[in-house]
């Protein structure tokens, strides 16, 4: 809920709830932000990585990307939206998934289990693929057609058994590509996890079959709004447990374990934001280290930078 304003900002208002997901500041300079990717600038300053989180009651945000929430949306479905929930919606975006597809989802967890709701918004059947009974359940409720459990079956056989899947879209660290080449031509994957394990594309078969293999970052602002509308509107559904926030790191530690169904979330009440000019106006206040405008107002800052500082140019590949 933001508690203050900066001076010249309209679009907000004190009292409102806003979602500040994980890109907390881009450019508004770069080709990819003027045509609508800004979440590929490489100048973007990430929330909870490059500036304070929300593990917090109180954070500071930038205007710009700080999202309204619809009235109608409890905060405890609007947090795993505004990461997991634009997260998979961009990556089946990416894809092109549409009506009278088959779109296979593996790993039905926090991510996977939205992923399939936005495959079903499409038009799309889903075949849920986990190594989990409680997972492939979860995955069900959610409205998967086909549920796939694969320590007790080939995926990529069953997908055969039911024409092969068209398209396909990792829900988390245990999604691979190894079966690639056994799914019809032409097949497309979204790739938006960073698993610790190598991922293999056996090249001749991608080749040989038209298949894609393209990369999925968090969505934009447009993305994460549409997100929003989606649930307020009763089309997605959140499945997530609530702790109290001196439990954080035990949350962090239980869901790769699968402790927890789907996500966990830190119970805050409703946090204070403070949205404050000092992310764009230097000149009127000196922002703190770890502030919104540390990194690219302040030529002495030493706020870690985005994920991206590293590569060179990677985002023109990836268009």
């Amino acid at each position: 809920m933001v508690e203050e304003l900066g001076d010249g900002f309209t679009h907000l208002a004190v009292g409102q709830r806003v979602a500040v997901p994980w890109l907390g500041w881009a450019c508004g300079r770069c080709e990819h932000f003027l045509s609508g990717w800004e979440t590929l600038c490489e100048q973007q300053v990430n929330t909870g990585y490059g500036v304070d989180g929300g593990y917090a009651e109180r954070m500071l945000a930038h205007p710009g990307f700080a999202q309204p929430v619809p009235d109608d949306i409890d905060p405890r479905e609007a947090a795993p939206l505004t990461c997991a929930g634009v997260t998979t919606c961009k990556a089946l975006k990416v894809v092109g998934i549409g009506p009278a597809d088959l779109v296979a989802i593996s790993d039905i967890g926090g991510l996977g289990h939205l992923a399939v709701r936005y495959a079903k918004i499409a038009g799309a059947a889903v075949a849920a693929i986990d190594v989990s009974e409680g997972e492939l359940r979860l995955a069900a409720g959610v409205g998967a057609d086909i549920l796939i459990d694969a320590r007790k079956e080939e995926p990529a056989a069953v997908l055969q058994r039911h024409g092969g899947a068209h398209a396909s879209s990792p829900g988390g660290e245990r999604g691979d590509l190894r079966d690639s080449a056994r799914l019809p031509a032409p097949w497309r994957q979204a790739g938006h996890g960073r698993p610790s394990h190598g991922r293999e594309v056996l090249i001749f078969f991608t080749v040989l079959g038209g298949t894609s293999v393209i990369g999925s970052i968090v969505g934009t602002c447009q993305d994460l709004a549409e997100v929003l509308y989606l649930h307020a509107a009763g089309r997605t559904r959140v499945i997530c447990e609530t702790r109290p926030l001196s439990f954080v790191n035990e949350c962090i530690d239980d869901v790769p374990k699968s402790h927890v169904k789907a996500r966990a979330l830190s119970s805050i009440c409703e946090a204070a934001v403070r949205i404050s000019r000092a992310a764009l106006s230097p000149a009127r206040a000196t922002p703190r280290r770890g502030q919104p405008g540390s990194s690219f107002d302040s030529p002495g800052a030493k706020t870690r930078r985005s994920p991206w500082a590293a590569g060179k140019n990677l985002a023109n590949d990836w268009r």
